[in-house]
């Protein structure tokens, strides 16, 4: 079993956190995580961490604390057994890190980042000075499906607050807003922060809503945190009738809401939907580079068809796209 360190250094109301977004391939890519990595020969936990910190942050810690250990189980990546650790004192400035970007964090806005799950869950029992104590985690995907604590079974974070409906011409302003929000958080949407408002008009959203999903054929789920909309699918049906029997999705979430299965669900709408509507396809497209969206995809039944070469141009560089349907 993996082992690896994992250190939050603190400073009166905020954490040192780590946003992972160097490397392509990093499971945790686009989550807040705090700094650590694994183990080399021979090391205890204490000398793995000190290591990995000034390696990740040209601090030298001088005070810490061993608070617990974490195991993680998930069905995508080898188990591992996490040493988790606190610290309050250190020496030096803070460097550039080739894990992705630091910054020191407001305590109070850290449940509101892009986490897993699971992290949450430590960072309750870290806050609460909880002794020594040993979390057991297990993953599907990115979804937590069960925690232990010290043995015992332990409860999930709540989520009933995220409510699934489908769009109401009401909702046209804040679903503008939700859009408008993904393209200035995200490159995996079409367009560019900003070129939405330039290019089209609440208006216009709201007209093709009544034309297309309220009094048309498309289907268009959104999810809702009170009266915040977080996320989105739209399966837009073809317009003639030879492709009548095929829909386009397209899919949208904002990243503090990621990790929580709000993706699943919606693919569990839409095939539901379209097997009512009579859809017998679905299809959509997925940037190659973006590996967490497509493990979701491919785990919701889709399969790759092809590859689109070139066919987004993303901060001036060509991106190549899988073209992906799922036969109901």
């Amino acid at each position: 079993m993996k082992q690896t360190t994992l250190c939050y250094i603190e400073r009166p109301g905020q954490y040192l956190m780590l946003h992972r977004v160097a490397k392509e391939q990093d499971e945790n890519r686009d989550k807040w995580i705090g700094v650590g990595g694994k183990f080399e020969e021979g090391e205890s936990p204490e000398e793995c961490l000190l290591r990995e910190v000034r390696e990740e942050t040209g601090l030298t810690l001088t005070r810490w604390r061993y608070r617990g250990l974490v195991t993680f189980v998930s069905d995508q990546w080898p188990s591992e057994q996490m040493h988790l650790f606190t610290a309050d004192q250190y020496t030096g400035q803070t460097t550039a890190c080739d894990e992705g970007e630091l910054a020191w964090v407001e305590k109070s806005r850290i449940p509101s980042l892009p986490l897993w799950q699971g992290d949450k869950l430590f960072f309750r029992l870290l806050e609460q000075e909880i002794p020594f104590f040993s979390l057991k985690l297990v993953y599907q995907g990115e979804t937590l499906i069960s925690a232990a604590l010290n043995g015992k079974p332990m409860p999930l974070e709540e989520q009933k607050t995220v409510v699934f409906r489908p769009i109401e011409l009401e909702d046209a302003e804040t679903f503008w807003n939700l859009l408008n929000a993904l393209d200035a958080e995200t490159n995996y949407m079409m367009y560019e922060p900003g070129e939405r408002r330039q290019r089209a008009s609440m208006q216009e959203l709201k007209d093709d809503l009544r034309r297309n999903v309220i009094d048309g054929a498309d289907f268009l789920q959104i999810a809702a945190d009170g009266a915040q909309i977080i996320g989105y699918l739209r399966a837009e049906r073809g317009r003639f009738n030879r492709i009548a029997h095929t829909a386009y999705l397209t899919v949208g979430i904002l990243r503090a809401y990621g990790g929580r299965g709000i993706g699943a669900a919606f693919f569990q709408q839409a095939e539901a939907w379209a097997k009512k509507a009579g859809v017998t396809r679905l299809e959509l497209t997925v940037e190659c580079h973006n590996e967490a969206a497509r493990r979701l995809y491919q785990k919701s039944g889709f399969q790759i068809e092809g590859v689109r070469q070139k066919s987004m141009l993303v901060d001036g560089r060509f991106i190549d796209e899988y073209y992906m349907a799922k036969l109901l």
